[in-house]
């Protein structure tokens, strides 16, 4: 069994990474490059200290630059592509260092503003509607607020890790022993399609290609028991990553190999059809970084393939986007595949119009959020945290429990779908400026969780967890609330691996 290590202590597998004295200066970033190229683990692989000056500077433009008229669409690209040149100079800083280092959790979740409140204001897909100038200038103010705090969360020294949890991701899992868990997994993960369609399959993949509201396992926002085949899917999370850990054993011509493939194919496939653009991103993106992270070395070569292999996810998040709301079937995948392509060049496609990258309207939210409180409405105080914590336990088993946490802008502004405005948002809404910085340190201690992971040797079970949990607070910027639905993968993978287990024996 291989052992992690950290710097400090090879030997020990919750030792921690050295924090190498870090400089502002460009002196103090030629130093830690030359330290890379004597030993990765001696350098400090992220820089707190620019992400903090970066984002003020960064704030800073975007308040001049910002127009009098919001609403407008477009009316802030400037203040937003100065903002994220701000959120970026950190992470390009660490890249700069080493390529492996913009791996790093901390980098990719500095980043999470960019993608999740920053480029809908870029494209300018949608006007500011019912917003001023002074709630745009407060949206800012408090996204580079709890992005200065959560680059101070990560420069104390990392949480621990359950010990438990470190002895699972030492494990060089054999391919034998992996292809039973693969296809448990699955057979669970595709019971939440076939339970609902009485396991006919031909109503199965039919439905794929219907609208997301017309499959027969859709069901209402305030489910039964129809609940319980929901989590079923969380099983499935992982397949992609454990298709690529398959390839890494074996090849990825091997037999095995295509069977893991399939199996993680044939998932997504149904997945999509249900609209998750942020389900179908960390399953795909969580294998992406297993992919690289467990790889010896990192060459711009292997990161231009990930480049292309993002770049594809994009494309793919952007047919779901377009089709969704008629079915792939009504389109056609070919006709999908093009109009996705354009919108990504630009050109408006689509009933919606929609042209560039579209992510959501969470800066249009948040501004709208914090315009209601606490001008019109008081703070929810501790009910979001409540309502996160509750959300697992089945309605049918708690008929009162909470229907929101406080605030629900989806009934205030009388829209069909739910509306998010990020953890900003919900930091806000709980207790304003105070709760936004202290919810960006507890978000950067977070970040740190997976410190250990980083650094532990190739060919292991780490660089898949440290994917996924990566992810799992990528896509946990866009609600709190999904760190724990996605928590629920890795609940499922150390019951699968205890029951196989236990057959073993």
């Amino acid at each position: 069994m291989n052992t992690l290590h950290t710097p400090s202590a090879r030997q020990s597998t919750s030792a921690k990474p050295a924090h190498i004295p870090y400089s502002v200066s460009m002196g103090g970033l030629r130093g830690a490059r030359a330290g890379a190229q004597m030993g990765l683990q001696e350098v400090q692989a992220f820089f707190p200290g620019l992400g903090i000056i970066g984002n003020a500077f960064g704030l800073m433009l975007a308040l001049a630059l910002m127009p009098e008229r919001v609403q407008v669409p477009g009316a802030l690209r400037a203040s937003a592509i100065v903002m994220i040149l701000g959120l970026a100079v950190a992470p390009l800083a660490a890249a700069w260092v080493n390529l492996r280092f913009l791996l790093r959790t901390e980098n990719i979740i500095g980043l999470a503003p960019v993608y999740w409140l920053m480029l809908d204001m870029v494209t300018g897909n949608y006007a500011m509607e019912y917003v001023n100038q002074e709630g745009a200038q407060t949206a800012f103010i408090i996204i580079s607020l709890c992005t200065c705090a959560y680059w101070w969360g990560t420069m104390s020294r990392p949480w621990y890790l359950p010990g438990s949890f470190l002895r699972i991701c030492q494990f060089r899992i054999s391919s034998d022993a992996l292809m039973p868990i693969i296809l448990l997994c699955f057979g669970l993960a595709m019971l939440r399609f076939a339970i609902p369609c009485k396991f006919d399959v031909a109503l199965m993949f039919h439905s794929i290609t219907s609208a997301r509201w017309n499959a027969p396992w859709t069901r209402g926002s305030l489910g039964g028991w129809d609940a319980f085949t929901d989590h079923l899917s969380y099983f499935g999370y992982l397949l992609p990553t454990l298709a690529v850990v398959m390839a890494r054993r074996k090849s990825w011509f091997h037999g095995t190999t295509i069977t893991a493939l399939l199996c993680a194919a044939i998932f997504l496939l149904f997945l999509s059809q249900t609209g998750s653009r942020r389900i179908i991103g960390v399953c795909l993106g969580a294998a992406l970084l297993y992919w690289i992270m467990d790889q010896k070395k990192i060459n711009p070569v292997k990161l231009l393939v990930a480049g292309g292999s993002l770049a594809a996810l994009v494309w793919i998040m952007q047919m779901m986007v377009l089709t969704r709301g008629v079915g792939m079937g009504q389109v056609g995948l070919e006709t999908a595949g093009r109009a996705a392509a354009y919108s990504l060049q630009g050109y408006k496609v689509g009933g919606t119009g929609m042209a560039g990258i579209h992510v959501d309207d969470n800066i249009l939210r948040l501004a709208q959020a914090v315009q209601i409180i606490p001008d019109k409405l008081d703070y929810v105080y501790h009910q979001l945290i409540a309502y996160t914590l509750v959300r697992p336990i089945p309605r049918v088993l708690w008929a009162n429990k909470p229907e929101d946490p406080g605030f629900s802008l989806q009934k205030l502004m009388n829209a069909q779908a739910s509306l998010t405005f990020t953890i900003v948002g919900e930091f806000w809404i709980s207790w304003g400026y105070l709760a936004v910085i202290l919810g960006g340190w507890l978000y950067g201690r977070l970040a740190t969780l997976s410190s250990p992971l980083f650094w532990a040797a190739p060919e292991t079970m780490a660089p898949m967890f440290y994917g996924y949990i990566t992810m799992t607070l990528f896509v946990g910027y866009r609600s709190m609330v999904e760190v724990l639905l996605f928590s629920y993968a890795m609940m499922g993978w150390w019951l699968v691996t205890w029951v196989l287990s236990k057959f073993r024996r």
